[in-house]
């Protein structure tokens, strides 16, 4: 006769493996721009508090005080990631020189700023660029994380009438992916 002791269950569950997971894709193609005052763009992840859960990738330009030279350069990332107060560490953790015009790829693999796994739900994925100066796009949508795989296309707000004038495609087809 085997006894089962009322603690297996604990036992059990101490040595469920957690769930994986997975990846949000956020994929775009970039066109540099000639003009001065451009090619300067951003890629985050925020949660549905507003709060800046993780920087993927800044201009390095930008990152490493442009912004303070050029006031409009991605404003919306300084100030939802309070890019005064960055460590030179934290910046060269996710900076890098503006790509070449093409498509652009960045990953988030459900971890913070510190490397701590995030709960799956809810969260907005940011991509800003500014393109002329003064002249911003920004894409913005929410991914939920945790169930099946699910794509969503964002489209672009932009700040300025200029666009017509002087955006010729810094970011377009932005494409974000959960991928379980």
């Amino acid at each position: 006769m085997f006894l089962i002791s009322p603690f297996m269950h604990l036992l059990n569950s101490s040595t469920k493996q957690e769930r994986p997971f997975g990846k949000v894709e956020i994929t775009f193609r970039l066109e540099r721009q000639p003009y001065e005052g451009s090619n300067q763009y951003a890629v985050w992840i925020q949660n549905q508090r507003g709060q800046v859960v993780k920087t993927l990738f800044v201009t390095r330009y930008a990152a490493q005080g442009g912004f303070r030279v050029m006031p409009d350069c991605i404003p919306l990332w300084v100030n939802r990631a309070d890019a005064f107060h960055l460590s030179q560490n934290e910046i060269d953790g996710f900076s890098g020189a503006t790509p070449q015009s093409g498509w652009q790829t960045y990953i988030w693999d459900g971890t913070d700023e510190n490397g701590k796994r995030v709960p799956f739900g809810n969260y907005v994925f940011y991509i800003e660029g500014t393109y002329h100066w003064t002249s911003r796009v920004v894409y913005s949508g929410l991914i939920l994380t945790g169930g099946p795989e699910i794509t969503v296309h964002a489209q672009a707000e932009f700040d300025s009438e200029e666009h017509d004038i002087y955006d010729s495609g810094l970011i377009e087809r932005v494409r974000v992916s959960y991928i379980p």
